[in-house]
């Protein structure tokens, strides 16, 4: 019989359920663009790095890379909100880690309004004059609009 194969890593690191992409999703899913960076158009990545406690929560977020205009700030309230799980270590070590973490801000996509240049519009009227059969005027109108592009 063999013997069961020794773990590599005394300590085992926290991680994101779902992995990388669980956790960059979860980031933009929560991202209050503040006003301040969008009156500024200011895009970037802010850096923290992160301690995470022996219960896989976020208690102390740094600043490494700062893309100011409120976006630090919301980057750290984020942080405070992931959830790592952190595997059981030996001897019930209680551990803090530490992760550097990337928060990217892209500015909102805004939907465009047709410029005159893009769209042609007809306007179409046809109106029939009374005629003996049918007692009122009948008027049809009909709008086209093509847009370029």
């Amino acid at each position: 019989m063999q013997k069961g194969k020794k773990d590599d890593v005394f300590i085992k690191q926290p991680y994101f359920e779902g992995g990388p992409k669980a956790l960059t999703t979860f980031i933009q899913s929560q991202i209050v663009y503040p006003q301040d960076a969008l009156s500024n158009k200011t895009k970037g990545v802010v850096e923290l790095n992160i301690t995470i406690n022996h219960l896989g929560a976020v208690t102390e977020s740094v600043v490494l890379k700062s893309l100011g205009n409120g976006c630090d700030e919301e980057a750290q309230r984020i942080a405070k909100l992931i959830k790592f799980v952190v595997p059981k270590n030996p001897r019930k070590l209680k551990v803090l880690f530490h992760k550097n973490l990337r928060v990217t801000f892209n500015l909102p996509k805004t939907k465009t309004q047709p410029t005159p240049n893009n769209v042609i519009q007809y306007n179409y009227t046809i109106t029939q004059a009374p005629s003996k059969s049918i007692p009122q005027s009948s008027k049809y109108s009909y709008n086209i609009v093509i847009k370029k592009g």
